[in-house]
């Protein structure tokens, strides 16, 4: 198996995108753009994934079983493990109709669907949002619908003998050009929807893709080659930082649901602090009953309740929402 060398660079980057979502959650006026670490890490997956993927195809030791059967390795432990908690935990602490789309988001969860089956539920941002502990993992199953497909396209493009740089040129203009349409014709779906994602990922794809084939020396020789690697890495922080202060949940974006959290907004609620896309898949995914627990403390004065299942009973009279709003207990 081909082995892509420890990039501390890429592990920067991988921390600028989990605390960038992470700040956003906590207060999102520190940092308006803060919901763009989601597409910050596709851009670092699909690099990541392809190099391996295309090294393996030079060295003719790729097969399909060993790529899906490392990312099973991978994830399915620490899946498997944090949805047995979740689910016991909630069977205590959720109420019953809680609990009940807790169980349809865990098995949607397991099988990488849980975009779709958030598709048709509320917004990322709206109140009812807040009391699905699992809802940050609708990032995961697009990462990995994306690699359901994309060895078997590329494989295909290398059998009939089309440019893998042209594939991916035409598959990422296609998903950007469906992300617009969707924007348009169907808002409240563009934040779920795979499809529009996909580019994000090829985004990735692609640099791996010149990577592969140029090598990290394809700069002009009459440049010196440390300073302009330095420049270059300066340069693209300075525009992800950007992204991350200019961008707002009012700007059109893949991150949209900014009407119903300004209405959340509105109401006196708080958000709740979900778990982000973590630097690693498998180490991130410990931390869910965590994204579970929280809503157990009051938003406004952080103080445990002496009887949780009590005092969420009380809020939901008082309040009508559920899990998800503990404020004013």
């Amino acid at each position: 198996m081909s082995i892509v060398k420890y990039r501390p660079d890429i592990d920067g980057m991988r921390a600028l995108a989990v605390m960038s979502v992470l700040v956003f959650h906590v207060e999102p006026s520190l940092l308006p753009g803060g919901f763009l670490g989601v597409d910050i890490f596709f851009v670092i997956s699909g690099y990541l994934i392809s190099l391996i993927l295309f090294r393996e195809q030079a060295e003719g030791s790729f097969t399909f079983a060993g790529f899906y059967g490392r990312r099973v390795r991978r994830l399915f432990p620490a899946l498997v493990l944090v949805l047995a908690a979740s689910l016991l935990f909630g069977f205590f602490a959720l109420l019953a109709d809680e609990y009940e789309r807790l169980g349809k988001h865990a098995a949607a969860a397991i099988g990488f669907v849980l975009n779709f089956q958030l598709l048709g539920e509320a917004g990322y941002f709206d109140a009812v949002s807040y009391s699905k502990p699992l809802l940050h993992l609708w990032s995961l199953s697009v990462e990995e619908q994306f690699y359901l497909l994309w060895p078997i396209l590329l494989l295909a493009s290398r059998r009939f003998r089309c440019n893998p740089g042209w594939v991916i040129g035409a598959c990422a203009a296609l998903s950007l050009v469906y992300g617009l349409h969707l924007g348009r014709i169907s808002p409240d779906k563009l934040y779920y929807h795979s499809l529009p994602r996909f580019w994000e990922l090829l985004s990735g794809v692609a640099i791996a893709w010149v990577h592969q084939k140029k090598g990290t020396h394809w700069l002009p020789t009459k440049l010196d080659p440390a300073r302009t690697r330095d420049a270059l890495s300066l340069a693209g922080l300075a525009l992800a930082a950007s992204a991350l202060l200019l961008f707002s949940y009012g700007v059109a974006h893949h991150g949209g649901g900014h009407a119903d959290r300004l209405r959340a907004r509105r109401r006196g609620q708080s958000p709740a602090v979900l778990a982000p896309p973590g630097v690693d898949r498998a180490d991130q995914l410990p931390a869910l009953p965590l994204a579970l627990a929280y809503p157990l403390l009051c938003p406004d004065c952080r103080v445990r309740q002496p009887r949780a299942l009590g005092a969420l009973a009380r809020c939901r009279a008082g309040h009508g929402v559920g899990l998800g709003d503990l404020c004013g207990c």
